[in-house]
C-alpha cells in the first residue's frame, strides 16, 4: 500500500486497530523499548486527532519463553498445547506490565 493511500485511510478512519506481533515484543529489550516508545507516541498522536485506537497484541507466549529462557529443555519449537498455555499464562502478566510501563494514566 502506498504511503499516501495509507495516510488518506488513516485520515478518514474513525477507529484504527493496531496489531503488534510476538516478534516485536520478544527481541532484545532495548529494541522492544524503542518500538513501544514510538508505538505509544503514535497512538497518542492518533487519539489527539480524535481517532479511536484499539491495540491488539500477541506476545504472551513469547514473553513467557523469555521468562523461562534459562530452561531450554522446556522451550522448543514443538511446544504442546498445554506448554503454550502455561507459557501464555506466565507471559501475559509480563506483557501487561510492559505495556503499562509505557502508557500514561
Amino acid at each position: 500500500m502506498e504511503r499516501n493511500s495509507l495516510s488518506e485511510k488513516i485520515h478518514n478512519a474513525e477507529m484504527i486497530v493496531v496489531k503488534v506481533g510476538s516478534a516485536r515484543l520478544s527481541g532484545p529489550e532495548p529494541e522492544v523499548n524503542d518500538f513501544l516508545f514510538q508505538l505509544v507516541s503514535d497512538i497518542r498522536h492518533l487519539r489527539n486527532l480524535g481517532k479511536k485506537v484499539i491495540l491488539v497484541s500477541s506476545g504472551a507466549i513469547a514473553r513467557g519463553k523469555l521468562l523461562l529462557n534459562e530452561l531450554p529443555s522446556f522451550i522448543s519449537s514443538k511446544d504442546s498445547i498445554s506448554e503454550r498455555q502455561a507459557l501464555a499464562a506466565m507471559g501475559q502478566n509480563r506483557l501487561i506490565n510492559l505495556y503499562d510501563s509505557f502508557f500514561p494514566r
